[in-house]
């Protein structure tokens, strides 16, 4: 019987995409009952079916290495756009940078120091040792993109040294040669495979695709397929009645589905301290890939560890917005600073770990209520917002901080003077002609800023320098803090500890096998990405997380093909 080219069809109706993945032997015209036994359709000849469900870096990841393992891959996104928090990530990748005298041994030591030692050993080692492979995985797809496309090859060459790590080893673009404008790291990634999975002949993509459920055996020993449905503007959640659910077999299922940190409940349930901060998360972060994944008896780690980022955007027109700009980790790796409003100085080292620098803030910022009504903007719409807030939880609830993070013409040079234009458009950088101007933007004493700043500027690692009291060891571009006789710009945001990510998740194995409680996989189940827990601990290092994507999907694609093409051999040779 011919081969339908099914992987051809894109982005047609549910029920025919369903159809020429379940049966990929099939002729176009065949009538596929609601749920198709794939073993009986010409069984001999048919490929491995995975189907991986997310779309991020993980997602991608994963997707390729199974389809490049010679398995029929499905990938399925409940969103209509590819990518989910991947494609907002800007500070960076990273790698153990050999050619700086790092090592793995260095790498973990620091990701165990900032995780708090809860890191599971064996998941953060393969970490550590397959982080070159990671990014060579990436270059590969990378060169072969813009040879495809005839553009200039995109290098992830440029290092930086971010919060908590002891060397620089978070990998991001340079700039375009040609414009001069930034290449954001997680767009370009996610694009990049987007681009590169679409072309294999044995992949398909379908967006608008929500999954709510896994199949199993009887006994939950083993995952048989997925249960979907698509997503529609016009279907409203609370009309289940018109939702139609189809079942999708698979000989491997991938969960790539990402965290919570955009799920009031979920936040609320494991993280009530801080489920009132505004998140950087895109609104899909719900946890999808848990609440499922637990449903067939896949055991949970570590979820009340959930990461306050100290640097979220607070835009000055809209002070309590839920959703807000990541200030990127890499703006304080190239130099920036943080002052209080409230003494006009510094109060921190601003390359400490997340979660300690958030603490900080937290203690020595101004209180969000404080730092409103002192610019009158304490409103009624405001104090409205307060009282829902206190009154959703009996918890005692953490309240917004603000902090300015200020930005010398130096520390915008290193980041990327076009970046920073993109949040000066967003309306939460403004660019001041001198120190003056800052000063009165912050309400605080001119003479006191700019007597911290000069002593910031003197502050050396160097043996017999001078010490910053607050700890700090590197400082990238504090010479350009220090005052002049001619007046110089600097850029000014407001920051807010944001909800960020999700250290806990799924129990997973180093194969990619998610576990129960007593640490038996459930056959032909693989995660990757932020669904899974065990590689950070309690809390991440920047440039970790888009690290785990690429090596936890490369092993779960990989795995997850091995495990259904055996699968598969097992049918043939049992003539199940």
């Amino acid at each position: 019987m011919p081969r339908t080219n099914w992987m051809a069809i894109r982005q047609r109706a549910v029920p025919t995409a369903i159809r020429h993945f379940r049966g990929g032997l099939a002729s176009a015209s065949t009538v596929v009952p609601q749920r198709m036994d794939v073993t009986s359709v010409c069984e001999t000849k048919r490929k491995p079916k995975v189907v991986v469900i997310g779309s991020g870096l993980a997602g991608l990841t994963a997707a390729i290495t199974a389809a490049e393992s010679s398995a029929d891959v499905l990938l399925l996104e409940k969103n209509d756009k590819l990518g989910g928090n991947s494609a907002k990530a800007t500070s960076g990748i990273n790698s153990v940078n050999a050619k700086e005298g790092d090592t793995p041994e260095r790498f973990i030591e620091d990701t165990k120091k900032a995780g708090h030692q809860v890191n599971d050993p064996g998941l953060l080692e393969l970490l550590a040792e397959k982080s070159t492979d990671a990014l060579h995985f990436l270059h590969d797809r990378l060169v072969s993109d813009a040879s495809e496309s005839g553009g200039t090859v995109n290098e992830l060459s440029n290092a930086i040294r971010g919060g908590g790590h002891s060397i620089a080893r978070t990998f991001r673009f340079p700039p375009d040669s040609e414009t001069g404008r930034p290449v954001p790291v997680g767009w370009t990634l996610v694009s990049t495979l987007e681009r590169h999975l679409r072309k294999l002949p044995n992949a398909q993509i379908m967006s608008g695709m929500e999954v709510t459920g896994l199949v199993t055996n009887k006994d939950q020993q083993k995952v048989t397929g997925v249960k979907a449905h698509r997503t529609s503007d016009d279907t409203k959640a609370s009309d289940s009645a018109s939702v139609k659910v189809e079942s999708i077999d698979a000989d491997a299922v991938i969960l790539a589905s990402g965290g919570f940190a955009a799920s009031e409940g979920l936040l609320h349930r494991y993280a009530p301290k801080f489920a009132q901060l505004p998140t950087t998360n895109g609104a899909w972060a719900t946890g999808d890939g848990l609440e499922i994944a637990t449903g067939v008896g896949v055991a949970t780690r570590d979820l009340v560890h959930v990461q306050v980022h100290p640097t979220g955007f607070l835009h000055p027109s809209r002070p309590r917005e839920r959703s807000v700009f990541l200030a990127p980790e890499a703006l304080r790796a190239c130099g920036g600073v943080l002052i209080s409003p409230t003494s006009g100085k510094r109060f921190a080292n601003e390359l400490l770990p997340r979660d300690k620098l958030a603490s900080a803030i937290f203690t020595h910022a101004q209180p969000l209520r404080a730092w409103l009504s002192a610019r009158d903007r304490d409103s009624e719409n405001d104090k409205e917002n307060k009282e829902s807030s206190d009154s959703s939880s009996k918890e005692e609830s953490q309240e917004m901080a603000v902090a300015g993070m200020l930005l010398s013409e130096k520390t915008v040079e290193a980041f990327g003077h076009n970046a920073v234009k993109f949040y000066e458009k967003m309306g939460v950088l403004t660019r001041y002609g001198d120190l003056g101007e800052v000063a009165t933007e912050m309400r605080v004493p001119l003479q006191t800023l700019r007597d911290d700043l000069d002593a910031y500027a003197e502050f050396s690692d160097e043996e017999g320098g001078k010490k910053d009291p607050h700890g700090k060891q590197y400082f990238p571009n504090s010479s350009s803090y220090k005052s002049q006789t001619e007046p110089k710009p600097f850029w000014l945001g407001w920051i807010t500890p944001s909800l960020h990510y999700c250290m806990g998740g799924l129990m997973f194995t180093q194969k990619g096998e998610l576990v129960k409680a007593d640490g038996t996989a459930i056959k032909g189940l693989y995660g990757a990405g932020e669904v899974v827990g065990g590689v950070h601990g309690a809390n991440r290092l920047v440039g970790n997380s888009l690290l785990e994507c690429v090596v936890y999907g490369r092993i779960s694609g990989s795995n997850a093909a091995s495990y259904a093409a055996e699968s598969v051999a097992k049918k043939l040779n049992t003539g199940a």
